[in-house]
């Protein structure tokens, strides 16, 4: 039998049925539509007015002048030049012109956070580790600052004074400055602050560092030498640096010889040491060149401040075998050398083992006659051979001459003179005693450069020419 109270019950639980049904419904229906226009209204209002935050955050300029508050409470109208985060610091400029450095905890939370915000927005990123490995982009690395150039430099006094870096002498603690009012400083690194030490160390150790290189090397090729690939001797496959002079070899055979004063610093025009192969075609009277096509071995490449010999040998055009020797020594630097024809060829070879002096001087359509003699006043040339010994000024038309045993040259390199020498050896077929040739083109001054040199055919016994650095 139904009661009243049974079914009062039974409605209510229908009541709680309906209830339930509806709100699944409700569910379902915002499973199905996950932007509900009402939640997308709010969702558009917001995304608005985050974007309209970050325009107006992104799009004020603080290079302009703006109002800045301390944490005292205080305003300063000023602009934004810089800043340094690791420092701590914003450099501002005021409206009536001063700079100021100010440090970032002195102003309010507000504009601190605006300075962060600001900085990182102009900050350029960092490259990514994967995307520097694939370009071969060098991050820059600590001390690698260009002190060639201007900077300020603080003594423990609190002094300054705005100079470049010519040199480092750590040995005896003092650093070489040249003022941008063109004075050159020798001052002992104890008298600048600890900062600009620690710098001057960094930068004085990168150098260094990138100097010597990583000692890798280039793979020889048939006609040219293996060479350090990165440093300070990149390019270059042996490398003498003595007390009186640098000599590098190149890729391509030809030493370079580079004069130093007595300070050790290379002074002056740099003079080259080389191997020549040449022949004649008589039907047109022409010179023509031979190139090195092969070199049998390359030197490993080498750098000593020891006396070192290298030698080379290797086939010029048309087979023609050549062997040339350099001799680098404290005072002085020689070559030597020779060639062998193939039998039959068709036009005979002549070498020259030389040392030639390029030029330092090409004059203009509109220079003064005697405005190059003064230039060239205190430089001459000595040449001595069997007949004696002539002296022509460097600025006068000279001649080639044949049989020289050497000659001295006051030249560019201060108040050094320099000889080149080419002992006589016993010519085969005259039996004479054979020297060098000294050598200008084309009757020009010897501003125009010069070459001393060793000249013979295929077989001929083989003519040193020497260069003395030291004077006597």
């Amino acid at each position: 039998m139904i009661t009243r109270k049974t079914k009062v019950e039974w409605e209510s639980k229908e009541i709680v049925y309906l209830q339930r049904r509806n709100l699944a419904r409700q569910i379902n229906i915002q499973l199905l539509n996950p932007i509900n226009p009402l939640i997308m209204k709010r969702i558009t209002c917001f995304t608005f007015t985050l974007l309209l935050l970050a325009i107006i955050l992104k799009a004020e300029d603080l290079s302009k002048p703006r109002s800045w508050t301390s944490t005292a409470g205080t305003t300063l109208e000023a602009s934004v030049e810089g800043i340094d985060l690791k420092a701590g610091t914003v450099k501002l400029k005021s409206t009536d012109g001063r700079a100021l450095n100010i440090a970032i905890e002195l102003l309010v939370q507000a504009d601190r956070d605006l300075l962060k915000k600001w900085h990182d927005a102009n900050t350029p990123e960092k490259p990514d580790a994967k995307e520097t490995k694939k370009t071969g982009t060098k991050k820059p690395t600590k001390g690698s600052q260009d002190l060639s150039k201007p900077r300020k430099w603080t003594s423990t006094a609190g002094s300054q004074i705005e100079a470049s870096v010519l040199g480092i002498d750590l040995n005896a603690g003092t650093v070489n400055l040249k003022t941008v009012d063109g004075r050159d400083l020798n001052i002992a690194l104890r008298l600048l602050e600890q900062a600009d030490r620690d710098l001057l160390k960094k930068w004085h150790t990168a150098k260094i560092a990138k100097e010597q290189g990583t000692g890798a090397v280039t793979k020889a090729t048939a006609d040219r030498l293996s060479v350090f690939s990165d440093g300070k001797w990149k390019g270059y496959n042996s490398i003498y640096e003595g007390p009186m002079y640098d000599a590098v070899l190149n890729t391509k055979g030809t030493l370079i010889i580079y004069p130093k004063d007595d300070k050790g610093e290379r002074i002056g025009k740099h003079l080259t040491a080389a191997l020549h192969c040449y022949y004649t075609e008589k039907n047109i009277g022409r010179h023509s060149h031979r190139k090195i096509v092969s070199i049998e071995e390359s030197p490993k490449p080498v750098h000593s401040q020891r006396p070192i010999q290298v030698r080379l040998k290797g086939k010029f055009d048309d087979n023609v075998a050549f062997d040339v020797e350099f001799d680098c020594e404290d005072d002085k630097v020689s070559v030597e050398g020779g060639i062998k024809d193939p039998p039959g060829i068709k036009f005979p070879s002549r070498y020259h083992s030389r040392i030639h002096m390029p030029a330092i001087y090409n004059p203009g359509p509109d220079d003064n006659p005697d405005e190059i003699k003064g230039k060239f006043a205190n430089y001459n040339i000595s040449v001595r051979s069997d007949d004696g010994t002539e002296i022509h000024p460097y600025h006068i038309p000279l001649k080639s001459k044949k049989q020289v045993k050497d000659i001295r040259i006051k030249g560019p390199w201060g108040t050094k003179q320099l000889r080149i020498e080419t002992p006589g050896i016993k010519n085969r077929e005259t039996k004479e005693t054979d020297y060098g040739t000294f050598w200008v083109y084309s009757s020009n001054p010897a501003y125009r450069g010069y070459y001393m040199m060793r000249s013979g055919t295929s077989g001929y016994r083989k003519g040193r020419v020497t260069l003395h650095l030291k004077d006597k």
